[in-house]
């Protein structure tokens, strides 16, 4: 059995959604958002973020696109 990396399952998924939901608009804006949320880690520390991975070292980029996520979907 063959262990893929973390980035050729997400191109995999990509793929997938694309093929699935044509129409959904993929958005390419949360880098330009994460680059100046991480640097706010007193208001993202205060989020709790939804998003549940096991990670090697604490992070707050699960907070930055809860976030980011959360904001896009209000925005509507």
């Amino acid at each position: 059995m063959e262990t893929k990396t973390s980035w050729a399952q997400w191109q995999g998924l990509k793929k997938v959604l694309a093929e699935n939901l044509p129409t959904v608009e993929e958005h390419h804006k949360f880098d330009h958002f994460a680059e100046h949320a991480v640097e706010q880690i007193e208001v993202l520390a205060k989020i709790e973020s939804h998003i549940h991975i096991i990670r090697r070292h604490e992070s707050y980029w699960d907070q930055a696109f809860h976030l980011y996520s959360s904001l896009h979907y209000l925005r509507g």
